[in-house]
């Protein structure tokens, strides 16, 4: 009867390892399909934007934005600061990532505007 029980313990022991082992690969399989944090900056200006990131050692260019056009910039983190300009104008953002199930990840948009 003891032996009959202790392994019943080992293989409920061994069920629930495998449960946790099935749950942990899983988390892991989400977060591979998960896509990379973006910043959507959607130029409305009528003019090319140059789009810039902040950084500790100056401006880093990450890319023009046609008019009326989109422009995703990867790899961002809450709190990065951007800028845009164009025309002698100049508009400046910093980055608040939301997580958007239709994009599939964290994200954050930035219309960029002529000024009222």
């Amino acid at each position: 009867m003891q032996r009959e029980l202790t392994g019943r313990l080992t293989l409920a022991k061994i069920l629930l390892l495998y449960l946790v082992l099935l749950l942990a690969a899983g988390g892991r399989l989400v977060a591979q399909q998960q896509k990379p944090t973006c910043l959507l900056v959607m130029n409305r200006t009528g003019f090319v934007v140059e789009v810039f990131a902040v950084t500790p050692s100056g401006l880093q260019s990450r890319g023009r934005v046609n008019p009326d056009t989109d422009m995703s910039v990867h790899n961002v983190s809450n709190g990065d600061e951007f800028r845009a300009v164009w025309r002698e104008k100049s508009d400046s953002w910093r980055v608040q990532l939301v997580f958007d199930r239709q994009y599939g990840g964290w994200i954050d948009r930035w219309t960029v505007s002529q000024p009222k």
